[in-house]
């Protein structure tokens, strides 16, 4: 159990609850049936009703738990109200429905900025870009192509030698450690997961990732990435990377290409006019 800062009081997480159940349009009683037959857990309409009002003060994390699934609650809708009665929900990578939901909220970011920046989730997994990102590997934004990178985590984008992207970076030796680090330091805390067991497994697949990764420690500073990219038609373009949370899912970040140097300026100045961007 842990203490919550989440805006929602104990009350207001069983109010939120209510609010589920009812754009779901189900009774307590259609909501207590739905338990029983599709989770074999019995907890009995009038027990709802208690949570819903605040007259059960602190109701067992799994309780609520299996009412959420019940709700079909979204992970944000889960972590407020279980943080609204003191527990703390595990990160757990983001499902289709939420990944689509995840691009939805990021759509104004992506579509709204004048240089490269991409939407990943906690996984490195990368979910969608702006017009800029496919410029950095010399497609053009409509070309079916860059529909092979959906899904693709950033680790494979760099050492995955059956992508052509592996070789574009130019500054290798400074760029992969110092991007391998944050993403060790990011993932350390997820570490019992099985979601992360299966990551690194699959990262560790990768020629020269084991190897980079067990000389990295587990805490390191998180530095400022600087990335040189051998850009096609543009010659070697200089990015500095960070990321940003997608502020209603944690799960989320924006990945960020800040252009650095006046050559890069004006290759995202051109793309930007292609775009018709002012």
């Amino acid at each position: 159990m842990v203490t919550s800062n989440h805006r929602l009081s104990q009350t207001g997480g069983g109010q939120r609850i209510r609010e589920l159940r009812q754009s779901a349009e189900l009774s307590l009683i259609d909501l207590a049936a739905k338990l029983d037959v599709e989770f074999g857990k019995q907890i009995d309409a009038g027990h709802i009703n208690k949570i819903e009002t605040g007259r059960i003060k602190l109701p067992l994390a799994e309780t609520l738990d299996t009412i959420l699934m019940g709700l079909q609650a979204s992970y944000r809708d889960r972590r407020d109200v279980l943080g609204a009665f003191g527990y703390s929900l595990p990160l757990e990578l983001p499902t289709e429905h939420e990944i689509e939901e995840g691009i939805r909220l990021a759509t104004f970011s992506l579509n709204n900025a004048t240089y490269p920046i991409c939407l990943i989730d906690y996984g490195q997994r990368l979910w969608s870009w702006n017009r800029f990102v496919p410029r950095l590997i010399g497609l053009h934004p409509d070309d079916s192509l860059t529909k092979q990178y959906y899904g693709i985590t950033t680790p494979d984008l760099t050492f995955n030698q059956q992508l052509p992207t592996h070789i574009l970076v130019a500054n290798p030796n400074e760029y992969l450690p110092v991007m391998l680090q944050y993403i060790k330091t990011a993932l350390h805390p997820y570490r019992a997961q099985t979601w992360y067991k299966e990551l690194i497994s699959s990262w560790f697949t990768l020629p020269g990732f084991r190897e980079l990764w067990n000389m990295l420690p587990n805490d390191g500073m998180r530095e400022v990435v600087s990335i040189q990219i051998n850009v096609p038609q543009h010659g070697v373009l200089h990015f500095r990377m960070s990321t940003s949370d997608v502020l209603l899912d944690p799960r989320f970040q924006i990945l960020h290409f800040t252009p650095f140097g006046a050559r890069t300026l004006r290759a995202c100045a051109i793309w930007a006019e292609e775009e018709g961007i002012d």
